[in-house]
């Protein structure tokens, strides 16, 4: 049990990494840069999800619990951590001038 916290930080740390690579590619106001943004943050947090429910489900395995509810307990888990941080920068950018943290945000 003790296995899963730091194996689900750590697969987050890895995709709000990935979203802040990611930016430079994502800064462009043409219609086209958005459309391409919009596909990156879509690929990295599909990624990302499917590693959580992946990674959960062997970490369960591997921890003697079931693999399937411990997979579906990281997916809703990675869920609710990227809505946060998604909302969370948002507010960090329009209401504290804190913008390109984890996205760039337009306000």
């Amino acid at each position: 049990m003790w296995l899963r916290a730091p194996v689900f930080l750590a697969a987050f740390a890895a995709v709000m990494a990935a979203t802040a690579y990611a930016l430079h590619a994502t800064l462009s106001a043409s219609p086209e840069g958005l459309g391409h943004r919009d596909a990156v943050y879509f690929g990295i947090h599909a990624a990302g999800l499917g590693a959580a429910l992946v990674v959960g489900a062997v970490a369960g395995a591997v921890s003697r619990a079931p693999a399937a509810a411990t997979g579906l307990a990281f997916l809703v888990a990675a869920l609710a951590v990227f809505m946060l941080a998604q909302v969370g920068s948002y507010e960090l950018a329009c209401g504290g001038g804190h913008n390109d943290l984890i996205r760039h945000w337009t306000c």
